[in-house]
C-alpha cells in the first residue's frame, strides 16, 4: 500500500502466491479485495 500523495510505501499485504492482478475497495472503505494470479480472492481489513 502506498500513500497516493507522496508515493511513500506504507505497508504490504501478504497472501497470494504470485501477483495480485485486481484490487477493489469496499463501498464503506473498511475492506480491500484482491484477485491473484494464483486463482484466489483475498479480502483484507483496511488499516
Amino acid at each position: 500500500m502506498w500513500n497516493a500523495s507522496t508515493g511513500k510505501h506504507l505497508f504490504t499485504y501478504h497472501g497470494h502466491n504470485g501477483v495480485a492482478s485486481a484490487v477493489a475497495w469496499s463501498s464503506d472503505s473498511t475492506r480491500i479485495a484482491s484477485g491473484g494470479g494464483d486463482a484466489t480472492v483475498q479480502v483484507w481489513q483496511a488499516v
